[in-house]
């Protein structure tokens, strides 16, 4: 394993090579935070806690469904990145299927099932990479 610094506005972190970044973007700082500490507890994500999502960090983004109905990132090609946690019903939140989100967390079901949906997308994430840079998996 390989392990680097990176200055980050004025102090330094480690972070090893490869660490997938990932952006919490849920109103409720409960949810979000356990979720951070889920997905921390591994070493293998470096996850940031943001208001809106933005398109300077690359990897995977979790976001609520009122912040989804907002953000303009959903407009990018590549929605195999998002995770949203909806607090409605599935017909209410049927737009996000149909945009081409795939993965919908009800918020009422717990973080680790969250964690789950963002480990699915990181995997998908990396494989359409690895696809569009002609990799092949032996």
């Amino acid at each position: 394993m390989i392990w680097v610094g990176i200055e980050v506005t004025g102090s330094w972190i480690a972070c090893k090579l490869g660490m997938t970044d990932i952006q919490i973007a849920i109103q409720d700082r409960g949810y979000a935070g356990e979720l951070l500490r889920l997905l921390t507890a591994d070493g293998n994500h470096r996850v940031h806690l943001v208001d809106q999502p933005v398109s300077d960090i690359d990897g995977i983004v979790v976001v609520d469904e009122e912040i989804a109905k907002r953000s303009t990132l959903l407009k990018e090609a590549d929605l195999t990145r998002y995770v949203v946690v909806a607090s409605q019903h599935a017909s209410d939140v049927d737009w996000l299927w149909q945009i081409g989100i795939r993965r919908i967390v009800p918020a009422d079901y717990p973080p680790p099932v969250a964690r789950v949906a963002v480990l699915l997308a990181e995997r998908a994430f990396q494989e359409a990479r690895a696809g569009k840079n002609g990799s092949t998996h032996g």
